[in-house]
């Protein structure tokens, strides 16, 4: 992966990418299944360039907007203005087509400059498409007993 690809630094957020919304994962999870053609990692790794909304879970920091630098079936890389410390918790918001974002939970294991900006590679704490399909699939109606009088 070469790092000509994004743009990282203060452009990152007037980059042109793409949300990633929920059909956008729907066809990165086909691409994702795919064996690591290299034979290296436990995941096949595709690049992205697209941003999501960020929400650290601890600090009452603010949600913003990352970049997205890659993602696999395990993890993903953001491209943020400051690095991340290993073990911080957060959750990514995927937009859908109707309903609230997806979120789905990950935990920073590394950060490391490139350029302007920070790479922070992170771990689902669930499948993310096992995160997606449980926010876009219908709910089963909620059971009320009746009472008898």
């Amino acid at each position: 992966m070469g790092t000509a690809r994004l743009s990282l630094g203060k452009s990152l957020m007037e980059h042109a990418g793409i949300e990633l919304s929920e059909s956008r994962l729907r066809e990165l999870a086909n691409l994702l299944h795919a064996p690591d053609p290299v034979g290296r990692r436990l995941f096949v790794r595709v690049p992205v360039e697209g941003f999501v909304i960020m929400q650290p879970l601890a600090g009452g920091e603010a949600a913003r907007k990352v970049g997205v630098y890659d993602l696999s079936r395990g993890g993903i890389a953001l491209v943020d203005d400051e690095p991340m410390p290993g073990g911080m918790k957060f959750n990514l918001r995927f937009p859908r087509e109707v309903g609230p974002p997806a979120e789905i939970l990950c935990t920073a294991r590394h950060s490391r400059r490139m350029g302007d900006a920070y790479i922070i590679g992170a771990e689902f704490g669930v499948s993310w498409l096992a995160a997606l399909v449980g926010a876009v699939a219908p709910q089963p109606p909620m059971y009320a007993p009746r009472l008898s009088q």
